[in-house]
């Protein structure tokens, strides 16, 4: 009876273990969509002559692994002096010391050469008519969540890594070479659909050739936030001051906190204004004016590694404050963000005076009007 209730729990305690795993798995992220389908890619411009494109599978050599600092490489034995290699002789001779062999040095795992393996290798020649040249692809992915893409470049040229998703986000240009060569670049998808694009850049056009390998996608997981919702805060822009291409501060009694931002096409108007931790979609509303009817919107931008447009606020054609809202929008975007003018002619100017940010959508100006400031 015992060793039936034994064999009993022993069954149990396997079944418990094989439902935890199970339930592991499906917390893991889904499966995205397969990124090497080379045969999807097309040319990045639909211009005659157009880029010339080959797949092939090739043989690609395994570098080898650097020996870390408690393990060095094997080292053959370093002779001694001439009286000492002497004295050695004289004893063997003398049949006081046994001659040994001096064994073979042979070369651990870890650091052995390992033999080139077969990878798919797109390659991609450009026939030299523009300055911007290479590969696209359309892929989709679960919105509101970051992602890094990576590959491998090889080639001649300078190469980039970007990605469109309703705005670019270009990844920085690096010379090619023989060599196999990483390349990453992470971004924020918004929306489900984007399209990675594998690019040569050059000062004048020029011929080149691009090859790629292990091109894939992987979401960034972020820690899970509670959903809760969140009552209005309020910045003002003169308190986020901005680096670089940023706005001049102008005093004004009619803009809270009696003062202002302004700023021309791409001028950082506030800079890390702290996004909510909150696993509610939020909305960020911004009191702007504008002087000129070619600037349209204000950008919401985050800055890593690179720079990158994730919302876009439209403003109205009225010499006016006004209030203009964009979202919904996640925390997975990252900690702060830049408010930047869009484009306009040389003549417009935006200006910026608040911003809200709520889990409410529908905030009316009166509302808003009334949101004491952040301190």
């Amino acid at each position: 009876m015992n060793g039936k209730l034994i064999q009993s729990m022993a069954i149990s305690v396997k079944l418990l273990f094989l439902i935890l795993i199970l339930s592991q798995n499906s917390l893991a992220a889904a499966p995205l969509p397969i990124a090497t389908d080379y045969s999807k890619w097309q040319p990045y411009d639909n211009e005659e002559p157009k880029v010339t494109i080959t797949i092939e599978s090739v043989e690609i050599p395994v570098p080898e692994p650097v020996p870390t600092s408690d393990q060095s490489a094997a080292k053959s034995p370093q002779p001694g002096s001439k009286w000492m290699v002497l004295k050695e002789k004289l004893l063997v001779f003398w049949g006081f010391k046994k001659n040994t062999p001096t064994p073979a040095q042979v070369r651990s795992p870890e650091t052995a050469p390992k033999p080139p393996i077969r990878k798919t290798v797109m390659q991609v020649k450009t026939p030299g008519k523009k300055t911007l040249a290479g590969v696209k692809t359309d892929l989709t992915v679960e919105p509101q969540n970051r992602y890094l893409i990576s590959c491998k470049l090889m080639g001649e040229g300078r190469g980039m890594l970007s990605v469109y998703r309703g705005g670019w986000v270009y990844g920085p240009t690096r010379i090619l070479s023989t060599d196999w060569q990483d390349f990453e670049l992470e971004f924020f998808a918004e929306t489900a659909g984007f399209s990675p694009n594998l690019l040569l850049v050059s000062d004048k056009p020029q011929e080149g050739t691009l090859n790629i390998c292990d091109f894939k996608i992987e979401m960034i997981k972020a820690p899970e936030m509670p959903d809760v919702e969140m009552d209005p805060i309020r910045f003002e822009a003169e308190r986020y001051p901005a680096d670089g291409a940023a706005g001049k501060l102008v005093k004004d009694k009619s803009a809270g906190g009696s003062a202002y931002v302004e700023g021309k096409s791409y001028f950082g108007l506030a800079e890390n204004v702290p996004l909510p931790q909150t696993g509610r979609p939020f909305y960020v509303y911004l009191r702007v004016m504008v002087n000129n009817a070619s600037m349209k919107s204000m950008d919401l931008i985050y800055r890593k590694s690179v720079t990158e447009v994730f919302a876009r606020a439209t403003i109205p054609a009225a010499e006016k404050w006004v209030w203009v809202r964009t979202g919904p929008l996640s925390y997975k975007i990252g900690k702060s963000f830049i408010v930047s003018a869009g484009a306009g002619d040389k003549d417009a100017v935006a200006k910026l005076d608040s911003i809200v940010i709520a889990t409410r959508s529908d905030l009316s100006e009166i509302e808003l009007d009334k949101v004491i400031p952040n301190r």
